[in-house]
């Protein structure tokens, strides 16, 4: 059977590993997880995908993957990181050759240096209504096999990673207690001698 392709769309769900591939388990996949409504469960399930879905306390939901590089028949094959769309269908990130022409995959591992990305990193927060492009194609022992093609952005909540502070000395939000008396020492210094506590009459 010729390559299908299936449109799912849902919450997303911990989607960052758009840019750079998940090295773990010793695979090198680009991935993305989606909660999926009564209807859209139905249309994965119906695809015939051989992903099981999980159950957690916002709903059901599937982590969808795309191969860094894979052997397809005798030749290996190198993969662009999935597409992102916007609502109206336009890139927002892309991916173009040195002809700057879109490219999805190549086989010359040598092309890598001359692919370029079109379009600014950014994260995509839990709970963005996203509708993600995936190609649905026969496997010679595993059923139906899966490729994450790109994502289309409907309703974006971005994530941005709270900065980390330098610690400073003190009562704060970052401590759970307070404290009568905090003196910080400059390094070198000679440190403070304890003050004496009045006694109790």
């Amino acid at each position: 059977m010729a390559t299908e392709y299936l449109n799912l769309v849902g919450k997303a769900r911990f989607i960052k590993n758009l840019f750079k591939p998940d090295d773990a388990f010793g695979a090198s996949k680009y991935k993305a997880g989606i909660w999926l409504d009564e209807e859209n469960l139905q249309k994965f399930q119906d695809s015939g995908i051989q992903v099981t879905p999980k159950v957690d306390q916002d709903g059901t939901y599937v982590v969808l993957s795309r191969d860094d590089a894979k052997p397809i028949g005798k030749q290996m094959v190198y993969f662009c990181p999935p597409y992102i769309k916007n609502k109206d269908t336009s890139y927002r990130v892309h991916y173009v050759d040195e002809n700057n022409e879109p490219i999805r995959q190549y086989h010359d591992p040598n092309r890598k240096a001359n692919i370029r990305q079109v379009g600014e990193t950014f994260l995509i927060g839990n709970g963005s209504i996203v509708e993600l492009n995936v190609a649905v194609f026969d496997t010679k022992y595993k059923g139906k096999g899966h490729r994450l093609e790109g994502v289309r952005i409907l309703d974006l909540i971005e994530y941005k990673p709270v900065e980390k502070t330098p610690y400073q000395a003190g009562p704060s939000a970052d401590v759970p207690f307070e404290t009568d008396e905090v003196e910080v020492i400059a390094k070198g210094a000679e440190a403070p001698k304890p003050k004496k506590k009045a006694k109790a009459f």
